[in-house]
């Protein structure tokens, strides 16, 4: 189904930035059904820039996934000391689905 499914990694890269090698933090989502994907560096890693990753791609992406998002390799939220399930469920957010076409 269409905008049901996302996948999300978040972790260190390193980046050559004004030519120095620094460790900076991707966050990742990409939906299952059409592979649109949608991606943020973030300095710090903390719980807020794990939150606003997924903030910023729900904004990007009208609001979907409307189901489940897969976790891959990803502790959650950094710090937390617990790891979310394969499949767990976001909920609905109809109000933001109603606004977008199909993503």
């Amino acid at each position: 189904m269409q905008g049901a499914e996302a996948a999300v990694d978040f972790g260190d890269v390193t980046i050559r930035l004004a030519g120095e090698q620094i460790k900076v933090i991707l966050f990742a989502m990409r939906l299952s059904y059409s592979g649109k994907a949608v991606h943020r560096i973030f300095a710090p890693c903390g719980q807020e820039a794990f939150f606003e990753g997924h903030v910023h791609a729900r904004s990007v992406l009208c609001g979907v996934p409307t189901d489940k998002v897969r976790y891959d390799n990803v502790g959650l939220p950094p710090g937390s000391g617990r790891r979310r399930s394969a499949g767990e469920s976001l909920g609905q957010c109809s109000a933001e689905r109603s606004s977008c076409g199909n993503v």
